[in-house]
């Protein structure tokens, strides 16, 4: 075997969710584990998700008594991805799911509850009424000391006044705010505390929450438990011995680091949203110019695809959907740069239609994220670039934002 700068039971290649998930699980079983990050922040994409989970059969869904089953669950998925149904992975995912969230709960600060979500795909057989997704409950980020910075903070397009937290249960008193009372009441409590955060000199609010929470709780409790967390710390290569991955070769900041990994290595570095030429590779549109707005985080560029694939690893590309699509418009910023706005809340309400260069409706405006962007891509083949309009009429953009 080659000689080895460094030696853990199990290196973790990410710090999104899987990754920081993944590190946790091996640390709480008591195995030496070192965690690394491409990037100064940890967090990933994660960091600038929503942060809500899909878990059927959740030990919250269980305590209300919601109505549900792991067969509706499977018939569900089934129903959503046809033929690409991997049947053995759903049917583990719906019996590992509830025990992971568990453990989540259990071993960090993480808290959820249930978001009273539809699921995405609600017309297909299976589908629920919320009891399946669960979104993250806001903490104080205070009491995480050097953990608040870290992580990366949230899409910038998305917080308020340039850096306050909006949460998905803080949202309806923020559409509100000019019609009642108690939602007055509520932002005014919210903005208040971002203000004295201000003033102390954090330079955004220090109330958390959605997946920015996620992945600070997480990589709080990895660094409890005493974990080593590198940042700047990119894979470069996998290490083969004996026809097995023995580690990995690893550039930290700058400086070439072969460790060893004893029970193994987790790739959990997420996709390839910016990666240029793997995505003309697989997404067709792509190929025809048609340009990508970036929500994931900027270092999603398939490191570990490539080192996977390098040793022999398959990449299947037979997916019912081959990215989570997210229709986004690019905000203009005083420094003429533009930074992407995800259209997760306003393009499904009640006056609100979206249309394609041609004026034509091309989808169901309810639809989810990745089914309304599949069919804006399908909608605007042929043409220069893959784009839709939103249209509304004041009072809809006065009541729903």
């Amino acid at each position: 075997m080659a000689l080895f700068d460094e030696t853990v039971d199990v290196l973790v290649v990410g710090s999104g969710a899987g990754g920081l998930v993944a590190a946790l699980t091996a640390a709480a079983a008591g195995l030496d584990v070192m965690l690394i990050e491409k990037t100064p922040l940890f967090g990933g994409t994660t960091a600038h998700s929503e942060g809500m989970v899909w878990v059927p059969l959740s030990p919250h869904a269980v305590r209300k008594g919601c109505e549900d089953s792991a067969e509706a669950a499977f018939t569900y998925l089934s129903a959503v991805a046809g033929n690409h149904l991997d049947a053995a992975k759903a049917r583990a995912y719906l019996q590992a799911a509830p025990a992971m969230l568990r453990f989540v709960e259990d071993t960090s600060r993480v808290r959820y509850s249930l978001a009273g979500s539809l699921d995405y795909y609600s017309d297909r057989p299976g589908a629920t009424a919320g009891s399946r997704s669960l979104r993250v409950e806001p903490m104080d980020g205070r009491t995480l000391g050097p953990v608040f910075h870290q992580v990366r903070p949230p899409l910038r397009s998305t917080l308020a006044f340039g850096g306050m937290t909006i949460t998905g249960a803080d949202l309806p008193h923020a559409l509100r705010a000019h019609r009642s009372v108690r939602a007055f009441a509520a932002m005014a409590r919210l903005t208040g505390r971002y203000a004295w955060d201000r003033v102390r000199g954090y330079g955004r609010g220090t109330r958390i929450g959605n997946g920015h929470a996620v992945a600070a709780c997480l990589v709080e409790a990895l660094a409890r438990r005493g974990a080593r967390m590198v940042r700047d710390a990119a894979l470069q290569d996998l290490i083969m011995s004996d026809g097995r991955v023995a580690g990995a070769l690893v550039s930290v900041s700058g400086k070439a680091m072969r460790v060893a990994a004893r029970r193994g290595v987790v790739l959990a570095t997420g996709g390839f949203s910016n990666d240029p030429k793997r995505k003309a590779e697989h997404f067709d549109h792509v190929g025809r110019s048609h340009a990508h707005a970036l929500l994931a985080s900027e270092a999603s560029t398939g490191d570990a695809i490539e080192a996977a694939t390098a040793v022999g690893a398959a990449m299947t590309a037979n997916l019912a959907q081959p990215a989570a699509w997210t229709p986004a418009s690019l905000v203009p910023q005083r420094d003429g740069s533009t930074v992407a706005f995800p259209h997760y809340v306003d393009r499904n309400k009640p006056g609100f239609i979206a249309v394609d260069a041609t004026g034509r409706r091309f989808a169901n405006e309810a639809a989810g994220y990745a089914p309304f962007t599949a069919a804006m891509v399908e909608a605007c083949r042929g043409r220069a670039e893959t784009e839709a309009w939103l249209v509304a009429d004041a009072r809809a953009v006065d009541r729903h934002g």
